[in-house]
């Protein structure tokens, strides 16, 4: 039941637990990563000998009221009476009470504990004025008050969750993963019926028995308490959901901001982020980023290759290069094929090879099963959808991905012409102003229409029916790649195979357009003859405009992207926390006034007992806890962190330098700057920008990799088209106008699909090639494999040997009869033997 708040201090006088015991796991691991050593006397002294309950997660429930007073109000509703709103106003309301109840209740079934306090929207300090009869030499700094501003319509739920339970949890997670194991062994390898062998019933016995440590990580702490959240009732979870919940608007575990603190300033002076670091990022968020980080950083040390090559053709001015083509090409499928034996090897050591389990995958809530059936492994009745309408499903939707990849390809074709007309041959009035247009349009038309193919992209994989959130990710990510794709490569792919190509009867269709325009308002014959609204002739080299416009999304989108990705919201983000730094400051020095019931009311209330106030920690309790509340609210504030922007970025960066280094070879160069920069730039977006994420299970960077090697072999063909299409030297193909060269590029459509076919078969044999190289080279992972079936091996053979002797040493007189016997068999042979040769 909620209780009765008349102010915020009433609202923040009670203890609030989670608050207090992840204050001192923070205290504690802070001392653990900056002394290594912890001695007993800080454990006992901050009471962490035997931590019993573990606080992570919030959840965030907001709701909206309706209002049955108000001008616009009256107006959407003019015709309905008073009653009919109060009768509106109660059943909003009793839909809420019932919606938080259901989700306390759920939770509280799950084994959790919940404590509840209203969001806090504004902590600040603020002048007064000073009273008429107040002394002259009263110092300005104590005429503040302290404002805190309760959200009436935003409750935060703190998740407390015993060692009890998570070690239920935990068990349970490790009998689903032993199940899964156990199904990809062959059983009778180890085991053969009736010889009371029972190599795997000690695991059993082992998982049953097992308990949380103090070596658990926290993202696998977290994780199983989100499981527990998330989890389905009949494993014993809560089920609680944003898409599934009304007034429940976030789940997320909140920032240690010392770390994040730490994080910050160590990376940003490391040239290098080393092995120790992933496992730091590991333990702390979870796989998920670790491998992230690890993705970029391997593509980031990837990127010194081409930009070497890069900075040597272009101090010899060597654009369309065909020895930098067919490195570049090399480069790419070395990246990509060792990246995937090196996110095997993270996987290996990380112990998350297999990730893909489904069974301890909870079912999406939006699955609609047709029928049920019973697993005959388990036992266990499990809903069914068939896989082959779910095939046909995604046939239907094929249809509809092409008509808004057509739509997205047009309004990029359209914009990219209207900015080739405005930038190139307008050369009327208001020349500068008009070249701004297109960059108006697109930016007002673009991000609306790809909003709306992530929608048309959303609404079909639903329609798909996936049964467990990453197989729904996984596709809706792999359609919304295919916009995007077209979108970033779009300008660039219409530059050099459409505009360059056909300029011609481009600027005659200008042309035709333009007069026609404006013969709607003027006369042709003044048209004919004003000098003023004729358009002037594109007379920049073919190969110079690709160039140009590479170099702007190279560069300058890049930087760009940095300032509003990073920089700015981080700016912004810390003008923002100023006042509440300068109020705490101004807390540890002063008192603060009477107020009403949105202030916190006198100094005693604010301090405890004691003539000098150091840090916060002289503040009082409900002052502390409203700060801590509040941090919490601004967090609740902040977007989600997705991982899929910043793979994003770099799949579409790799296909900039896969397509384009001959184009620009210094195009590498300025993507290695980038993700240096991109490396610390992202760290800081999680711990500033973002709610912390929620810890996840990851082997690899899933569809990215099949993405990178798409992007791989249309880079190959690219490249050779580019060559054949603008190096003025290749002497192989058919002999070419230097003016026709220059201004269009080798056109014959023949030729281009000859050497777009031999580039792909050429890409192809590379792709074999270096598979074979690298298969004569263990990896990390398998080495590690290896030597592990070695250790199995020994560890086998000597249990064997054991169980012999064993066996040999409990035989009694009955077994050794036989042993006699054969002994008397063997001399009577050899006598007899021995016998036949003396008869000859």
């Amino acid at each position: 039941m909620e209780p009765q708040i008349d102010t915020p201090a009433a609202d923040y006088s009670k203890d609030l637990r989670f608050m207090n015991i992840i204050n001192k796991h923070w205290e504690i691991q802070k001392t653990k990563r900056n002394e290594k050593y912890i001695s007993s006397e800080f454990i006992q002294d901050k009471e962490l000998l035997d931590s019993k309950h573990y606080a992570d997660f919030v959840i965030i429930f907001q709701y909206k009221p309706p209002s049955t007073k108000g001008v616009l109000n009256n107006l959407k509703h003019p015709t309905q009476s008073s009653t009919d709103k109060a009768n509106t106003k109660e059943k909003r309301l009793k839909e809420i009470q019932d919606s938080f109840k259901d989700t306390i209740e759920s939770l509280t079934n799950a084994g959790l504990f919940v404590e509840v306090r209203k969001g806090i929207s504004r902590f600040k300090l603020k002048p007064t004025s000073s009273p008429k009869n107040s002394p002259p030499e009263t110092s300005p700094k104590n005429n503040q008050k302290l404002e805190i501003s309760l959200n009436e319509n935003l409750l935060i739920l703190f998740i407390t969750c015993s060692k009890e339970r998570l070690e239920k949890e935990h068990r349970r997670q490790l009998l689903v993963d032993y199940q899964i194991e156990s199904e990809k062994l062959s059983l009778s390898t180890f085991y053969k019926p009736g010889s009371g062998s029972t190599p795997l019933l000690p695991d059993i016995e082992k998982i049953k028995n097992s308990t949380i440590d103090t070596q658990l990580p926290e993202s696998e702490r977290q994780r199983l308490v989100l499981q527990i959240i998330t989890g389905p009732v009949e494993d014993g979870g809560a089920n609680i959901h944003t898409h599934n919940e009304k007034c429940v608007t976030a789940i997320f575990p909140i920032h240690d901001k010392d770390y994040n603190k730490e994080w910050i300033k160590r990376w940003s002076t490391k040239w290098l982020i080393d092995q120790n670091d992933l496992q730091d990022l590991k333990e702390h968020f979870g796989e998920e980023i670790s491998m992230y980080f690890a993705f970029l950083q391997y593509y980031f040390l990837w990127l010194i290759i081409p930009s070497v090559f890069g900075v040597i053709a272009f101090m010899f001015d060597s654009s369309f290069s065909i020895i930098l083509s067919f490195l570049t090409m090399i480069w790419s499928v070395l990246f990509t094929e060792t990246w995937s034996r090196r996110q095997k090897d993270l996987a290996t050591f990380w112990n998350v090879q297999d990730t893909s389990r489904k069974r301890e995958e909870p079912r999406r809530s939006k699955f609609i099963p047709e029928s049920y059936k019973v697993d005959d492994l388990t036992g266990e009745t499990i809903p069914v959808f068939p896989e082959w309408k779910r095939w046909l499903r995604r046939a239907l939707g094929i249809p509809v991905i092409l008509a808004c990849l057509v739509g997205m390809f047009l309004l990029v074709a359209a914009t990219f012409a209207l900015q080739l007309f405005t930038n190139e041959m307008y050369n009327g009035p208001f020349s500068k102003v008009v070249s701004f247009l297109p960059t108006i349009l697109y930016s007002a038309f673009m991000p609306a229409f790809t909003n709306f193919c992530q929608h048309i992209a959303l609404r079909l994989t639903e329609y798909e029916n996936y049964e467990y959130k990453s197989e729904f990710k996984n596709q809706y990510s792999t359609k919304i790649f295919l916009f995007q794709f077209l979108r970033d490569q779009g300008n660039l792919l219409l530059m050099a195979w459409v505009f360059i190509p056909f300029r011609d009867n481009f600027e005659k269709l200008c042309d035709g357009l333009w007069l026609g325009l404006l013969s709607l308002v003027y006369k042709r014959d003044t048209l004919s003859v004003s000098t003023i609204w004729k358009l002037k002739g594109n007379s920049i080299p073919a190969a110079e405009n690709l160039q140009n416009l590479l170099i702007y999304f190279i560069v300058t989108a890049q930087i760009i992207n940095q300032v509003t990705e990073s920089f700015l919201p981080a700016l912004m983000n810390r003008f923002k926390h100023s006042d509440i730094k300068k109020s705490e400051n101004s807390l540890s020095t002063n008192g603060t006034e009477k107020n009403d019931t949105n202030i916190v009311a006198n100094a005693e209330n604010l301090f405890l007992d004691g003539n000098e106030i150091k840090d916060n920690n002289d503040l009082s309790p409900e002052i502390l806890q409203a700060k801590f509340v509040y941090n919490i609210s601004e967090e609740a504030n902040l977007p989600s962190y997705d991982l899929y922007e910043d793979y994003a970025e770099m799949a579409t960066q790799f296909g900039y330098v896969s397509f384009y280094t001959i184009v620009w070879p210094l195009a590498p160069l300025i993507s290695f700057i980038n993700n240096f920069i991109e490396l610390r730039s992202d760290a800081a977006k999680i711990c500033l920008n973002v709610r912390r994420p929620t810890p996840a299970r990851a082997n690899s960077i899933g569809l990215w990799l099949p993405a990178l090697n798409l992007t791989a072999w249309l880079g190959s063909i690219a490249n050779a088209l580019l060559i054949y299409q603008f190096n003025p030297s290749a002497w192989f193909f058919p002999q070419t106008d230097a003016k026709q060269l220059v201004k269009y590029g080798r056109t014959n459509w023949t030729w281009a699909l000859i050497v777009a076919v031999f580039s792909e078969h050429l890409f192809l044999a590379c792709v074999a090639v270096v598979n074979a190289i690298l298969k004569s080279w263990p990896s990390a992972s398998e080495k590690a494999l290896a030597a592990a079936r070695k250790d199995m091996k020994i560890s086998m053979a000597s249990h064997i040997l054991t169980e012999n002797k064993s066996s040999e040493s409990s035989s009694n007189t009955s077994s050794r009869i036989p042993q006699e016997s054969l002994s008397r068999e063997l001399e009577y042979g050899l006598q007899s033997i021995n016998d036949s040769f003396k008869l000859n």
